[in-house]
């Protein structure tokens, strides 16, 4: 076998940053007190080690949960692999409504060590967008922006204006400007500053109010709010250490095709898909192999894709629409007839 040889040799000779070290403690949220069992912090996030709820009410997940509320990869909100280990935490970034705090939810660590005044840092973070269909109680329909993360001397408690913090400071040391849309893979947010104080205590979230986040509506049908699951947090005063963000795409328009099984028929029903032309429909297994593309011309109300063969697996399959103004992926569980 070759693919052991191949990764001996990609660990041998790997570059070694020396004095290389994460400021962030427990930072893919793997060690917990006490197992996740459900939504908020009581059953979720307060439960992780090292970190603590300033605001709202956010989600750990993690493989240890049997069930399908916090369990990985598939939980309350939806399915997601984890970017690395067997857990990571999830959190509503906006809500387009007149909510206490905009319904913006955040965590907060001590750091390993105090940052050094005049220390240039490199930071970043992993995100996912996730819709929560086809559970309804999960169910949402925006996308935002301005996630990211914010350092600061004093640990904030819970609240904004409770806890030290009289309003959004609209700033973070580092965050997307970008409106993150990707549900399948994991997005990375990066970026560099230099202290100007000695941070005591790094924050998870969106820092910016609402009429400083930007939002998209995914689905109309979902409840107006943005969630987002979170992964690999990672501070570093060596460049290199934390990884860097590849370039983040814009939506290509304000609404975003849906699609479900019609296990009966072999098919699947796409609606909400821009008209426009031909567009190039691709179906992946759950292990990324693709299973069947057609080229179709879509009807201004929905198209049906008849399939050659019905989803054979069990997991989830990746459903990808290419044309007209832009390009989906969508997640598709598989269904038994």
């Amino acid at each position: 076998m070759k693919i052991p040889n191949l990764l001996f040799h990609t660990v041998l000779f790997a570059p070694v940053l020396v004095g290389a070290q994460n400021l962030v403690p427990n930072p893919s949220f793997e060690e917990y007190t006490q197992c996740p069992t459900g939504y908020g912090p009581y059953e979720g996030m307060d439960r992780a080690l090292d970190w603590h709820t300033t605001l709202g009410g956010p989600e750990l997940f993690n493989i240890c949960d049997q069930g399908d509320t916090a369990g990985v990869p598939m939980n309350c909100f939806g399915y997601q692999v984890p970017a690395s280990g067997v857990g990571y935490m999830g959190m509503w970034a906006f809500g387009n409504c007149e909510c206490p705090s905009g319904l913006h939810e955040i965590v907060g660590a001590r750091l390993v060590e105090p940052l050094v005044v005049g220390q240039i840092y490199w930071g970043s973070l992993k995100v996912s967008w996730t819709t929560g269909y086809p559970n309804l109680d999960c169910f949402t329909g925006l996308a935002s922006n301005n996630m990211g993360l914010l350092c600061r001397m004093d640990s904030v408690g819970k609240g904004f204006g409770n806890g030290g913090w009289d309003d959004f400071p609209n700033y973070a040391h580092i965050n997307s400007t970008a409106i993150i849309t990707d549900s399948v893979g994991w997005t990375t947010i990066s970026g560099t500053f230099m202290a100007d104080s000695a941070y005591q205590f790094i924050y998870v979230g969106n820092f910016y109010g609402d009429d400083e986040t930007q939002f998209v509506i995914m689905n109309l049908a979902g409840d107006q709010f943005a969630y987002y699951y979170v992964d690999e947090i990672c501070l570093s005063t060596v460049s290199g250490y934390c990884p860097v963000s590849t370039g983040m795409l814009e939506p290509t328009g304000q609404f975003r095709p849906v699609a479900a099984w019609d296990v009966s028929s072999s098919s699947i029903l796409i609606g909400d898909l821009p008209v426009g032309g031909a567009y190039t429909l691709e179906l992946y297994d759950p292990i990324g192999h693709l299973l069947e593309h057609e080229s179709v011309t879509v009807s201004p109300i929905s198209t049906r894709w008849r399939l050659r063969n019905g989803p054979n697996a069990q997991g989830v399959f990746i459903l990808r629409i290419r044309g007209g103004p832009g390009e989906w992926r969508i997640k598709l569980p598989a269904l038994s007839p």
